[in-house]
């Protein structure tokens, strides 16, 4: 088994009129980013899609894409023209000029795309998601060459507790024993406190898969941290999210 390096993914704060957003710099003909807990002065409850309205068309156009999210393993081609898809946690494009958006509080958006540009996606992956594999299997089915993967904010291991189910469950997705998750550092802690790695445990999955992966970085900001302010459910008891997109001209 071929390791699979982990970089570091190079980002600027920017500020977009009233709202603070984060921005990845790794992928040059694309634009990718995040708003923050300072959207807005008091974060954005994109729940009720108002104000993703107003933040994508304010600087990036009216063609958005969003999906329902309901942390399954189901992805979907995007339509021509800007719609919302049920029972869907990620898309996936070829058109420039579509943006394709997803929510999240703690969970991850995963970045996709082939290294000669020509696809990407963007994938809303917390436990459930991952354990169904669903970055694993979007890779399968949606893309033919090699990919580049980049992981945004979510919440970091040294906050997310989680219960034995959840570690049986990432354990079985990698077909192995909670014990050794701890060895390989997906998981920290003991059976009475674990401790899950979200990042790292996607890093394992396409480690192991038969997908060719060119690159993998992950950003050092975290839901749970202190270098950029931003929303979680499991720190704040938010109902308020986080707005992820990606879009190529």
């Amino acid at each position: 088994m071929t390791e699979l390096s982990r970089s570091e993914a190079p980002f600027r704060v920017c500020n977009r009129g009233p709202w603070t957003t984060v921005e990845y710099e790794a992928w040059p003909d694309f634009s990718l980013g995040q708003t923050t807990a300072l959207t807005g002065g008091a974060g954005a409850n994109f729940r009720s899609g108002d104000l993703a309205d107003m933040l994508i068309t304010s600087f990036i156009g009216e063609n958005y894409h969003q999906p329902e999210q309901v942390h399954g393993r189901r992805v979907a081609e995007c339509q021509k023209f800007s719609c919302c898809y049920r029972n869907l946690d990620g898309l996936v494009s070829s058109r420039p000029n579509q943006v394709l958006t997803v929510l999240t509080a703690d969970c991850l958006p995963v970045y996709i795309k082939e290294v000669d540009n020509s696809r990407w996606a963007l994938v809303h992956a917390g436990w459930r998601g991952l354990t169904a594999g669903i970055v694993t299997r979007t890779l399968r089915s949606k893309f033919s060459g090699p990919v580049d993967v980049l992981v945004g904010t979510g919440i970091s291991p040294k906050t997310y507790m989680i219960g034995e189910e959840v570690a049986e469950a990432a354990a079985s997705s990698l077909d192995l024993e909670v014990s050794e998750l701890l060895t390989l550092n997906v998981l920290r802690g003991d059976k009475t406190e674990y401790y899950l790695d979200l990042q790292e445990l996607l890093r394992q999955q396409l480690q192991r898969d038969t997908i060719s992966v060119n690159s993998f970085s992950c950003t050092t900001l975290s839901t749970d941290g202190d270098k950029v302010p931003m929303i979680s459910f499991r720190c704040q008891k938010s109902e308020e999210r986080m707005l992820h997109w990606i879009y190529k001209e």
